[in-house]
């Protein structure tokens, strides 16, 4: 196999990172910039990686999402010998179990966020735990994310969640709901997250997410027993790396 390049396009006024995670979990490239980046197996550290590209774009906006399409088709990568696919035989018994007792331990840390990174930065437990329960995360640099359990979350009690105005965030910020196995339940509103593009805004530019409850109010989020939100922040700004802005609480609804 030969060295792979990447070219990552310019992308300003809209948000596009490039994430390179080897086959250990390590993040030996973050980018948002546009530029070449080289990849070999001495650089990423395994003989395999992925190259993970997010793009934003508003969905409802159909000439938007033409030039988010334009942004990705501009992605270049070459490499003269790509080489052979060859995975080895795991035991994925013994993986599913292993990642099970993995999990059981990270659903009980508040935040493993050093556990993403290259190799020789990260926390070892974090990124153990990171790796089973949060695999392709960002480096802090890239984003926070914040995991809430509410306290009634027998997917029968509504809550709301009301972002402000104003979020510390260079890249932009999300809110997603799974269900108690960290996934998404099918519904019939097709809903699962909202974003500061995506949500209808209050008139004093704040954004109430709605947790169940009415189906008919604005950024209405169905949920099930035993679900949870994850808030993502993209390209965090200070107070946000150094913990001193955190989001909102959720508030249960009478």
């Amino acid at each position: 196999t030969s060295p792979v390049t990447i070219t990552k396009p310019e992308s300003p006024g809209r948000f596009q990172s490039l994430l390179v995670i080897s086959q250990d979990h390590f993040m030996p490239v973050l980018k948002h910039g546009g530029g070449e980046v080289t990849l070999t197996m001495d650089s990423v550290g395994t003989r395999y990686a992925i190259a993970l590209f997010r793009t934003f774009a508003d969905p409802n906006d159909p000439e938007d999402l033409k030039a988010a399409y334009a942004l990705q088709d501009a992605i270049q990568i070459k490499q003269t010998a790509p080489g052979k696919l060859e995975l080895p035989d795991w035991d994925m018994a013994s993986f599913e179990q292993t990642r099970k007792d993995l999990n059981v331990l990270a659903e009980k840390l508040s935040d493993f966020s050093d556990g993403f990174g290259k190799k020789g930065e990260v926390d070892p437990i974090s990124h153990l735990m990171a790796s089973s329960y949060g695999w392709g995360g960002n480096p802090p640099r890239g984003a926070k994310y914040v995991g809430v359990v509410p306290k009634k979350n027998d997917g029968q009690t509504a809550y709301t969640l009301t972002m402000p105005k104003d979020v510390p965030v260079g890249g932009f910020w999300s809110v997603t709901v799974y269900n108690k196995d960290g996934f998404f339940t099918p519904n019939n509103l097709n809903a699962y997250s909202k974003n500061n593009v995506t949500g209808k805004k209050n008139a004093d530019g704040s954004m109430t997410i709605h947790f169940g409850g009415d189906p008919t109010a604005s950024n209405h989020l169905p949920i099930t027993e035993g679900w949870s939100y994850v808030v993502r922040l993209y390209l965090p700004e200070t107070e946000v790396l150094e913990g001193d802005w955190n989001p909102p609480a959720p508030v249960p609804v009478n």
